[in-house]
């Protein structure tokens, strides 16, 4: 199923800013969804979700500072990307009558849950893979320090090597591979390739620095008392960035949710589940 691409003008806080947004799917009485990618990403990640998404539209920005999106003025915050986020909510409404349901995989659960515990009504909440732990107080410690400084470095470093250490082949493989938990051989060559088409699609060093920052020192757990709503959580057990234990933590302290963990399956849902995903949002919405 084709993407539909369009660029259009959001009224945010910072003035008229622009935003590119892909559609797929066919409009209908059901709400549509967000999708809301995670940290390096753009729309490319989730669309295999939305793709297997039938009888609703789905909607798949890229965020300010990756992909076409460009970077909304001044430094990146978390509210920076809420306020787009509730911009995009507000213009999908217009098209089509109805606030969407977010969808928010990995630094993109933190930006959904701080929108929907913002919104004016509340609504249904997918969170996929979502980060209830900030990384330094988990058992990566080590590996937390190590990443910090490479983006550290990597933001003040001279243009040009800074953007070989971000977008050198090598080192995206080495963090594909990290991630990557499925065992099968193709799916794996599919996440890799991936990776190195959209991993270093973002728009400067500067913003990228930002996002990091906000996807190290916030997350979906600060605002999980507002979490009230019908909330999904969908994760994997062999998730190594957005530990499988913290994640049933959380999921028991919401009043109403619904949780499925993938066995054999780590932080890259959308990658080795879509399809089991797209249906597992649909029969929760229907």
């Amino acid at each position: 199923m084709a993407l539909e691409h369009t660029q259009v003008a959001l009224q945010l806080p910072s003035g008229r800013e622009q935003a590119h947004i892909w559609t797929t799917g066919t409009p209908s009485q059901r709400q549509p969804l967000l999708f809301i990618h995670g940290f390096r990403g753009d729309h490319h990640g989730l669309q295999f979700i939305a793709e297997n998404i039938k009888g609703r539209q789905s909607f798949i920005p890229d965020l300010p500072g990756f992909g076409q999106t460009p970077p909304l003025p001044g430094k990146q915050t978390l509210e920076t990307y809420t306020s787009f986020v509730r911009g995009l909510a507000d213009w999908i409404e217009n098209q089509t009558g109805k606030q969407p349901v977010l969808v928010g995989h990995s630094f993109g659960s933190i930006v959904a849950a701080h929108t929907a515990a913002e919104a004016r009504a509340p609504r249904p909440l997918v969170l996929i893979n979502p980060i209830v732990s900030l990384p330094d107080r988990g058992p990566g410690r080590l590996l937390t320090v190590t990443v910090d400084n490479y983006y550290r470095i990597a933001e003040a470093a001279p243009e040009k090597i800074g953007n070989f250490l971000l977008k050198n082949r090598p080192t995206v493989r080495l963090m594909s591979e990290a991630m990557a938990t499925s065992r099968d051989r193709d799916t794996r060559r599919f996440i890799h390739d991936q990776h190195q088409q959209h991993f270093s699609s973002f728009s400067d060093r500067k913003s990228l620095a930002d996002a990091y920052r906000v996807s190290t020192h916030h997350t979906v757990r600060e605002v999980e008392t507002q979490l009230t709503m019908p909330v999904l959580v969908i994760s994997g057990r062999a998730d190594a960035i957005a530990a499988p234990r913290t994640t049933r933590a959380f999921v028991k302290r919401l009043p109403n949710v619904e949780h499925h963990e993938f066995p054999r399956v780590g932080h890259l849902v959308h990658y080795e589940r879509p399809a089991e995903t797209a249906r597992l949002i649909e029969n929760w919405l229907d």
